[in-house]
C-alpha cells in the first residue's frame, strides 16, 4: 500500500486487477476517528496506484457544520488518526475525498464525487440506518461526538455494549461521587443545549450511577469545548483518572493529556489548536461541496 495504508488494510492488488472501478458508499459519523474515512483513503490510494477510478457517493455529515478539535501529530497518525484533520469536521465524505487527493496524497486518484442534490448542511437528513453496534440512533451519534473519547478514560461508563450507547455518562458506585455534584454537572450539560436527569446501571455486576443525557437535534453544540468542561469537572472533584492506550492516538495530540498532568496550558493548547485549525479550513476551502460551509468553533 501507499503512505497512508496501514498494515493489513490495503486492498489485494490481485483484486484490484479484476475491477473496473471502485465504489464508496459509506455513511459518516463526522468524527476523525469513525475509521470509514480511514478506509476511504486506503481505498483513494489504491485508486491511485492501479489507475482505477473510484467513486464516492456522498452522505449528509448528521454532526453539521462545526468543525473543531486538534488536528494530527505526526508521530500519532493511526488508523483511528489517519490523517491530519480536525477531530470533528464538519464535512462530508466526498468532500474529505476532495481534500484527501488535493493535499494528502502524492499521486492523485481518479475521483469522482457524486455529490448530493438541495443539500445544505443546516438541514436534518433522515438517519437511515445504525452505523455501528454502539451508533443505532442520532442520539448515540450526537453523544459520540465528546463521549467518544471520554469512553478512552477510566473508570467513566458512556454505555458501550448496551442500548444507550454514547448516552449516559456514569462512574462506578464505588468512586462515592455525591448526586449533588451529578446535579451540577447536570446544570453544566443544559448550557450547551443539552438535558440530562440522574440514572443509574448495572455494567458486569457492578452499580453505576450518572446522567443519562438527551441532544439537541444536529448537535449544534461545540463537543470539543464540552470535553474540555467535563474532564476539568471530575478532575477538580478528585476523581482519579486514566487514560486507555489508544487515547493519545484518537484525540491526535499528547498536548491534552499533558494539560491534565498540569505539564501544558489550556490557552496554549487552544489557540495552537486554533491556528491549526484556520490553516486547515484555508486549504480545505476548495474542496467543499455545499453551503452554509463548515464554521470553526474554538
Amino acid at each position: 500500500g501507499g503512505d497512508h495504508t496501514i498494515a493489513g488494510k490495503q486492498i489485494d492488488p490481485t483484486i484490484l486487477q479484476q475491477l473496473d472501478a471502485l465504489i464508496y458508499d459509506i455513511q459518516d459519523s463526522g468524527m476523525r476517528h469513525y475509521t470509514y474515512i480511514s478506509t476511504m483513503l486506503c481505498a483513494l490510494e489504491a485508486s491511485a496506484e492501479h489507475n482505477k477510478p473510484l467513486y464516492i457517493l456522498d452522505r449528509p455529515n448528521f454532526l453539521g457544520l462545526n468543525m473543531e478539535g486538534p488536528l494530527v501529530e505526526p508521530e500519532l497518525k493511526s488508523f483511528i488518526s489517519i490523517a491530519s484533520i480536525p477531530l470533528r469536521h464538519g464535512m462530508t465524505v466526498g468532500e474529505l475525498a476532495r481534500y484527501f487527493n488535493t493535499h494528502i496524497l502524492k499521486k492523485k486518484a481518479p475521483l469522482q464525487v457524486v455529490a448530493m442534490k438541495q443539500y445544505s448542511r443546516i438541514m436534518r437528513a433522515p438517519f437511515l440506518a445504525e452505523l455501528s453496534p454502539n451508533l443505532l440512533t442520532e442520539q448515540s451519534l450526537y453523544g459520540y461526538s465528546f463521549l467518544g473519547l471520554l469512553g478512552e478514560i477510566r473508570p467513566f461508563h458512556v454505555g458501550v455494549g448496551t442500548p444507550l450507547a454514547f448516552q449516559v455518562i456514569m462512574l462506578p458506585d464505588a468512586q462515592g461521587l455525591a448526586a449533588l455534584e451529578w446535579d451540577k454537572l447536570a446544570k453544566l450539560f443544559k448550557e450547551y443545549g443539552i438535558q440530562a436527569y440522574q440514572d443509574n446501571m448495572l455494567r458486569n455486576g457492578m452499580p453505576y450511577s450518572g446522567l443519562r443525557l438527551i441532544f439537541p437535534e444536529n448537535a449544534p453544540f461545540a463537543s470539543f469545548e464540552l470535553l474540555l468542561k467535563i474532564f476539568s469537572f471530575f478532575r477538580t472533584r478528585g476523581v482519579e483518572l486514566s487514560f486507555s492506550p489508544v487515547f493519545d492516538k484518537a484525540i491526535g495530540t499528547r498536548k491534552f493529556k499533558e494539560w491534565c498532568k498540569n505539564s501544558y496550558s489550556l490557552a496554549k493548547l487552544l489557540s495552537e489548536s486554533r491556528a491549526e485549525l484556520q490553516e486547515f479550513y484555508r486549504k480545505a476551502l476548495c474542496c467543499f461541496l455545499y453551503q452554509p460551509y463548515p464554521k470553526i468553533r474554538t
